[in-house]
């Protein structure tokens, strides 16, 4: 009994350090996301002001290097 107990606590830390992988994991990719949009949100107002869809190319050309 004692040794499925010693078991299921060493499944549970486990779980525990994967979960908390998992949440860094996404922290990181809403971090990249925000990025991403950002710079996108740049490029419409540059298209926006100046009415030159050519902005467009060089905003394009930045998100697709990542």
């Amino acid at each position: 009994m004692e040794n499925n107990q010693e078991k299921l606590k060493q499944h549970l830390i486990q779980l525990r350090k994967e979960l908390v992988q998992v949440k860094q994991s996404l922290h990181e990719k809403q971090m990249e996301l925000r990025l991403v949009k950002r710079e996108c949100i740049k490029g419409f107002r540059a298209i926006s002001e100046t009415g030159n869809t050519r902005v467009a190319d060089v905003f394009l050309d930045e998100l697709e290097e990542d």
